[in-house]
This record gives structure tokens, sequence and C-alpha cells, in this order.
């Protein structure tokens, strides 16, 4: 959805270009993180902060993939992403760094590789 002249108006997307946003938000985020260690990513607000949004637009755009495709790929952990923003973020003012920084490193790639994968079939 966007705004335009006062009105709302919704771009449906496809699933594939969901995957494809998912896949651009993953490569922002090891951009961001590349060369760092977990002491810097905590104190460098900025691309924490930003990883956590990433985190957050992944979770949001995994909600949006229709059920049926979901059930065609049971190997994305498809609840476990899109329910990972109340997970990172422990209340309303603060988000929990340690499992930003370990689901960046751990979780982040190896989806970002198995969306990879469905898309090249």
């Amino acid at each position: 959805m966007y705004l335009f002249e006062g009105k709302v108006q919704s771009m449906k997307k496809t699933t594939e270009e969901k995957l494809q946003e998912i896949i651009q938000n993953i490569e922002e985020i090891e951009s961001l993180t590349r060369d760092m260690e977990y002491e810097d990513f905590k104190n460098e607000r900025k691309a924490s902060y930003s990883v956590l949004f990433l985190l957050i637009l992944i979770a949001e755009t995994v909600r949006r993939v229709p059920r049926s495709f979901k059930s065609e790929h049971p190997e994305i952990p498809w609840t476990a992403v899109a329910d990972m923003e109340s997970v990172l973020i422990k209340d309303k003012r603060d988000a929990n760094l340690n499992i930003v920084w370990r689901t960046s490193r751990e979780n982040i790639p190896k989806l970002k590789e198995q969306l990879q994968r469905i898309l090249h079939r």
C-alpha cells in the first residue's frame, strides 16, 4: 500500500516478488553486518536497529505469503519467521540485540538459501 494524493492504493505483489523482497532484505542485513562482531553490532545503534527493522519487514512479508504456497514448502519455518518480531522485541521500547544478532547470523542465511532454491526451481 502507498499513499498517493490522499488515497491509499494497494500494490499487489506476486509470491515470487514477496520472496525476492525477503531476499533483498536479507542481503541488506548481510551488507550492514559484514565484518562486524557482536560488540561492534551492539555499539553501532544505526546498524543494529536497521537490522531489527529489516527482520521485522521480513516477518511482515512472510505473513503475506499465501498459505497454499507455505504448505507446498514445509522446509521453510514460516511460522517461526512470521513470529520472530515478538521474540526480537522484548518490550515496546527495547530490542534484544543478542537475539537480533544471532538471528541475523544463524537463521537468516539459511532462510536466504532456502528461498533461493525455491525461486530457482
